[in-house]
């Protein structure tokens, strides 16, 4: 089975917001480390009348690291928002085979002549994530493949349940 889509602007936030809400629970882990450390060290400032060096420095490296972790998601979709802005157009293409995903993008409106890409992922390198709105393939926990709902057929989108379900993927 093939399917040809493209995606909006929302679509893509909504994919990063999705990903990060499911892979991004390590950094708000480090983030609850690093407010404490930075809470250990003002303990330590006040308890020794202020004179603590080790305070000090865990007060800036803790409160430094931590406001570092919970804002990378916010700076993190600035910069996908910046980037969608002067992204040419793309289409995608996704192949379903026995073992296999296999994802074309076309480059559209470059000022160079439109090219493609391919990629091809084992479905054990893959996870989904189904949402209303979108299907969530994460490759490695590394890069994600939205793709929207709206452009599938009803038989496409049963067709992609199935498989996903065969696979043990959903």
């Amino acid at each position: 089975m093939t399917i040809t889509y493209d995606n909006t602007d929302a679509e893509y936030i909504l994919g990063y917001r999705i990903f990060y809400n499911k892979f991004g629970w390590r950094s708000k882990v480090f983030a609850g480390v690093f407010i404490l450390a930075a809470a250990l060290g003002v303990n330590m400032v006040v308890v020794s009348g202020f004179s603590s060096l080790y305070g000090y420095l865990l007060v800036g490296i803790g409160g430094f690291m931590a406001i570092q972790r919970l804002m990378t998601p916010r700076t993190m979709a600035k910069k996908l928002r910046l980037y969608l802005a002067e992204m040419p157009k793309e289409t995608y293409s996704l192949s379903l085979q026995e073992q296999r995903f296999v994802i074309t993008t076309n480059f559209e409106n470059t000022e160079k002549p439109p090219h493609i890409d391919t990629v091809s992922y084992t479905t054990e390198q893959v996870d989904v994530v189904v949402k209303e709105e979108l299907y969530l393939f994460v490759v490695n926990r590394k890069v994600l493949y939205s793709v929207p709902k709206r452009c599938l057929t009803e038989e496409q989108v049963a067709s992609l349940d199935e498989y996903l379900k065969d696979k043990a993927l959903i």
